[in-house]
């Protein structure tokens, strides 16, 4: 009877009373019975009770009191998979993770294997920031359950912080066909299809959780970021305001919104606001323990308030907690020098027998939108997507998989490409363009706009495929380029190790531009130099300039960049937030506060200064 109704309570979601009715019935049990491990056979409705109060206690996130219910039934019962499984899923509820995985593998040698072992394992391996580690455990479980939205889901955004992109795709395809697609999941998915660059099915899901008021306090904090991050401010400041945090709510949850609040704050201007919130949000206080992107938010709102030194010391702060998270995540992260790919260059003699015949019906070379990132290139990707004879993408790697086609051809990248055939050479640009309808659909006559910065490095490419390409080169002060790369958290491994310092960033620029120029010498690139600062006063002027160069008649739409970014929502690239304020002069020259900082590298930065009349 006491299992039945304590049975019936946890069956009707009532937690704590199940636990009340679990405990009052195993204390009426003889201690012999209910809790000596040397008792053979416990009384048959012990373990059954145990396992309710740990459950019960693990959907209350009481991590303390699952795990003592969970320990107590793998000592009565030591040969059962399932019990060390629920004890290893406890014991990382409570933070103790080696003690985690040494359960799992106890679970293992019993013989667990099913698809919800391996997700728990993996999940815990990527609480251990190992994820490489824990894709096999994901892959093992989506193959056994390939329906199942947790385990699918989960494996794509893994997945994807590894930046297997391709693979992520094509997991998350099938989202329309998973099972149990619970409302808590919604918001993840929706970020998920939206970072894969599937616009329209990210925008579908996120009218799905916009239509649901998730319970649970995750899946809160999941939607507002989302929010955030699609520009959708209204919405996401509703969202937070009428979010209310249980007492029992725990520290991380509590950080978590204290994060939230901070961005929204920044969002709005009220950076005095957003350093609290982001202050109060550092786990204990210590910023030794945060997250990398807590200390990049936390400068970027040091840096409104003026405050360059409190600024530069959080992102020395940030950067380190960078490096220490990409030693677990990416341990095998390639050492070499800065931007490996300009190492090679083409060669004159083989430029000199370069032939390509552009086929009928080939598609309009694209423009080309290249620059040292952090220099203003969504900004005028956005002015060139508002034409109608124009369509950009959002920032994707197909000139470098192009290069990969170029190679599998039998070309060696860059240094000797003569030999394509207009054959081969029409093939790797047919399969460009497959690519690129898998993200935008051209109309006829339309032209694309391939923004990816570093495609800076890519000249040879663009002209041995695209040999007619107009490319467009944004300039900007190098100081202002570094320091914004400094502050910004990239999430490309070898990019973000690059943006470690100033020194580092100094070496990669000097680097890239010597690159570009000595091959534009070579190659005789159609290339329109454009300055952001100029783009910061105004844009008519400019605009004109690409639309007589490629053969299009300008038009006004042009003008307004943040209009037409909030009505594209999802922007990918780490400017999101600015390429939606009116035109404004805020970041040029932001720099000088630092002017003491850059005093060691300025002398490899000054050849570029010169060159582009930069005092």
């Amino acid at each position: 009877m006491n299992l039945e109704i304590t049975q019936n309570l946890f069956d009707q979601g009532l937690w704590p009373e199940a636990i009340t009715a679990a405990e009052q019935a195993l204390a009426a049990m003889p201690a012999t019975q209910a809790h000596d491990p040397a008792v053979q056979s416990p009384h048959p409705d012990t373990i059954a009770l145990l396992c309710l109060m740990g459950a019960a206690a693990h959907q209350l996130g009481d991590a303390a009191r699952a795990t003592a219910a969970f320990e107590a039934v793998v000592q009565q019962q030591p040969d059962l998979p399932e019990h060390w499984n629920n004890y290893a899923t406890a014991l990382r509820d409570l933070g103790q993770k080696p003690e985690a995985l040494a359960a799992y593998a106890r679970a293992s040698t019993l013989g667990a294997d099913d698809a919800w072992y391996h997700f728990n394992v993996a999940a815990l391996l990527m609480d251990m920031q190992q994820p490489h580690e824990a894709l096999p455990h994901f892959n093992a479980a989506h193959a056994q359950a390939p329906q199942e939205a947790e385990i699918a889901c989960t494996l794509a955004e893994t997945l994807l912080a590894v930046l297997a992109l391709e693979d992520a795709r094509k997991v998350a395809a099938g989202w329309r066909q998973w099972q149990n697609l619970f409302d808590a999941l919604l918001p993840r998915l929706a970020s998920l299809l939206l970072q894969l660059g599937e616009l329209e099915s990210g925008a579908e899901v996120l009218k799905l959780a916009l239509l649901v008021d998730p319970r649970d306090d995750d899946s809160q904090a999941e939607l507002i970021g989302l929010l955030e991050r699609n520009n959708q401010l209204v919405e996401a400041e509703q969202r937070l305001s009428s979010w209310r945090l249980p007492a029992t709510a725990n520290a991380e949850t509590r950080a978590r919104r204290a994060a939230l609040a901070g961005q929204l704050a920044q969002r709005r201007g009220e950076h005095v606001e957003a350093v609290q919130h982001f202050k109060a949000a550092l786990p204990q206080g210590d910023r030794v323990l945060a997250e990398p992107d807590l200390l990049f938010a936390l400068g970027k709102s040091q840096d409104a308030l003026g405050q360059a030194e409190a600024c530069m010391a959080t992102l020395a702060d940030a950067h380190a907690a960078q490096m220490r998270q990409l030693a677990t995540t990416h341990p095998n992260l390639r050492q070499e020098q800065p931007f490996y790919i300009a190492d090679f260059s083409a060669r004159h003699e083989d430029v000199l027998n370069w032939r390509d015949s552009r086929a009928e019906g080939e598609p309009l070379s694209p423009l080309f939108v290249v620059a040292f990132p952090r220099s203003g290139t969504t900004l005028l990707e956005q002015c060139l997507d508002a034409h109608p004879g124009l369509c950009a993408m959002d920032e994707q790697p197909f000139l470098q998989k192009a290069i990969e086609d170029l190679q599998e051809q039998g070309a060696v990248y860059p240094e000797r490409m003569a030999d394509l055939s207009p054959a081969q050479l029409q093939a790797v640009r047919q399969r460009y363009f497959e690519r690129v309808a898998s993200r935008v659909h051209l109309q006829p006559g339309q032209r694309l706009v391939d923004k990816n910065p570093l495609n800076l490095l890519r000249l040879p490419a663009i002209k041995r495929l695209f040999p007619d390409a107009t490319v467009l080169l944004v300039q900007r002060h190098p100081c202002d380029v570094l320091l914004s790369c400094y502050m910004q958290p990239f999430r490309a491994p070898e990019f973000a190790r690059l943006c470690r310092s100033l020194d580092t960033l100094a070496v990669a620029y000097a680097k890239a531009f010597r690159f570009f120029y000595e091959q534009q010498m070579l190659l005789g690139s159609h290339v329109i130099e454009l300055r952001y600062e100029t783009l910061t006063q105004g844009l008519e002027a400019d605009t004109r300039r690409i639309c007589e160069a490629v053969g299009l008649p300008w038009h006004a739409g042009m003008l307004d960049p943040a209009a037409h970014a909030l009505k594209k929502g999802y922007i990918s690239t780490p400017s999101y937030h600015q390429v939606v304020q009116p035109l404004n002069r805020k970041a040029v020259d932001r720099w000088r506060r630092y002017e003491r900082y850059f005093e060691p590298v300025l002398p490899l930065l000054q050849p570029m200064m010169q060159r582009w009349g930069y005092a």
